[in-house]
């Protein structure tokens, strides 16, 4: 091999990574996800509400309040620090949705983020009490109350895919 191309190899490659890193952070390509299931739900949020953006081939995130909609998250260590989370399933799997300690000051609609009446597992690792209520404006039923740094596998059958808002203190 000549070795005046190992350096233009190199920065052909260079050139090829960074592209391609760009294209992430723009979500160029993004786009172009392949038809999935979590995909046509992603797209039917995308097009219903303009403040929702794909993220990753996984996860739509809303622009104003940094709420994220991720699909397949499983496991309690999927919850960031500072945040609360839901999940569709029980043991912390199926889609999760993730706020931030943010979020918390207003009633929080789960409708809003294609999560009504889905939840059954969560996690609170925020210092905040997160009410969950059985209907939208914090009202009907208090279903459950997440103590700050805890986390539930289930919420119980009474109380399992029945939330449609949340509400800190």
């Amino acid at each position: 091999m000549n070795n005046e191309n190992r350096p233009r190899r190199g920065l052909i490659t260079l050139l090829a990574g960074v592209a391609a890193g760009l294209a992430l952070l723009t979500g160029a390509g993004v786009a172009n996800a392949e038809n999935t299931p979590a995909q046509d739900q992603i797209d039917h949020i995308v097009a219903g509400q303009p403040d929702a953006i794909q993220t990753s081939p996984t996860t739509v995130t809303w622009r104003d309040s940094g709420v994220s909609l991720t699909a397949d998250a499983a496991g309690p260590e999927q919850c960031g620090f500072n945040q609360f989370c839901l999940w569709e399933h029980s043991d912390f799997k199926g889609w999760m949705v993730s706020f931030n300690e943010s979020s918390c000051a207003y009633v929080i609609e789960l409708p809003s983020f294609g999560f009504n009446d889905v939840a059954s597992s969560w996690v609170n690792n925020t210092a905040r009490r997160v009410e969950v209520w059985e209907h939208s404006g914090a009202y009907g039923l208090r279903l459950w109350t997440e103590i700050p740094y805890t986390a539930s596998r289930w919420v119980g059958e009474d109380a399992q895919d029945r939330a449609s808002s949340l509400v800190c203190r």
